[in-house]
């Protein structure tokens, strides 16, 4: 029970997009049931992967295998065979310019908020002003920034 509760939250985000606003017909929303792929769950050191997925009002309630996932999705269920895809869970991209962290460490922080303070013009302005100080002009031979 309490692997369903992290296959339901590793797979959140993915399922979300595909989340439909109907009214259910009883007290229990209308479930989707996801079959016929390999349907990734990343739990664990290796990859696991589950036979079916159900989906109801945006949250995943069951993952395991076929015949249990019949019974967890209810009557009236909508079936969606993967037809062989594969179903990963959503990933979240940090974004991050590698290439840029060298300059962020040695120039004028002028980022924004919430990991800086450079909102507007005038306060890059000011952090211009603050780093440029001998020390850091004979470390770089420039003033400068880097906000990204």
């Amino acid at each position: 029970m309490k692997n369903n509760y992290l296959y339901a939250l590793l797979f959140f985000s993915l399922l979300m997009g595909c989340k439909t606003d109907q009214p259910a017909d009883s007290e229990q929303a209308m479930a989707t049931m996801y079959f016929g792929g390999e349907i990734l769950t990343m739990v664990g050191d290796t990859p696991q992967y589950a036979e079916a997925l159900v989906e109801r009002d945006g949250e995943i309630v069951f993952v395991g295998k076929s015949a249990e996932a019949m019974q967890a999705a209810g009557k009236g269920h909508k079936m969606v065979d993967l037809q062989g895809k594969t179903m990963v869970p959503g990933l979240i991209d940090g974004h991050a310019h590698f290439t840029s962290f060298s300059a962020q460490a040695i120039g004028a922080q002028l980022l924004p908020s919430p990991d800086g303070r450079a909102d507007d013009i005038p306060t890059i302005i000011e952090v211009l002003k603050a780093w440029n100080t001998p020390e850091n002009r004979e470390l770089t031979g420039w003033i400068f920034g880097n906000w990204f």
